[in-house]
């Protein structure tokens, strides 16, 4: 038999109109159907014999409600919300809600920021300068930047060459090592002076630091050449 809306039938195959039952409230049916629906996440409803999904009332803005919920106060602030179920309101920024309730607002970690009614952890988004290391935001260490809200390895330079400006959300550029100096790493940032005493030519490595015109090799180290010799 066809069913009214707001009806079912307690009997499955039954066929007599009288055994037709109104719809608990929380549930509603339309013409045809053998049983009643329950009203959508985020919606009540106290009416008994419901006969549209539309009578399914709608909770506040901010709030929402499990399916089937059958008054107001079923309604709790949804994620991303806090207060009261009557007066929901969104995160402030650099918060988040990951649960619905009364529960509060969360600070984002340690140098990272979200949007208002932000819902998840997730949402807060590193401050530049800072990468994702699971939840936390980290800066990234010596030879490496940020590359897509991760720390990604400088790109690889010469021995005798350096990456300045490898650093924050920069990956730089392989500059030469000036005179003086050496660079003996593929990922050096910066150019190690030469001990005393010694020189090097642009672009040199370690050993490339030789002894000053006028001093020779003695121990290990640079010394003056004795009087009457060069």
């Amino acid at each position: 038999m066809l069913f009214r809306s707001g009806k079912y039938a307690s009997t499955m195959g039954n066929v007599n109109a009288s055994a037709c039952r109104l719809c608990d409230k929380g549930t509603y049916s339309t013409p045809g159907l053998e049983e009643c629906q329950l009203c959508s996440e985020g919606t009540y409803s106290s009416l008994t014999g419901a006969t549209a999904l539309s009578q399914c009332q709608n909770c506040p803005v901010g709030s929402t409600s499990g399916p089937g919920s059958l008054v107001k106060s079923d309604c709790v602030c949804a994620r991303g919300y806090t207060g009261s179920s009557e007066n929901c309101k969104m995160c402030p920024q650099n918060t988040y809600k990951d649960n619905v309730g009364e529960g509060p607002c969360l600070l984002c970690p340690l140098h990272s920021n979200s949007s208002e009614g932000s819902a998840l952890i997730a949402d807060c988004e590193c401050q530049s300068g800072y990468a994702k290391n699971g939840d936390v935001c980290q800066s990234c260490p010596p030879g490496t930047y940020i590359s897509s809200s991760s720390c990604a390895p400088c790109q690889i330079c010469e021995p005798g060459q350096y990456r300045p400006d490898c650093r924050g959300d920069q990956s730089g550029m392989c500059q030469i090592c000036p005179a003086g100096t050496y660079s003996s790493s593929s990922l050096a940032t910066t150019c190690t002076n030469c001990t005393n005493n010694t020189i090097s030519s642009p672009g040199s490595i370690a050993d490339g630091c030789q002894c000053k015109a006028g001093y020779t090799i003695s121990n290990g180290a640079c010394v003056a050449c004795e009087v009457g010799t060069y």
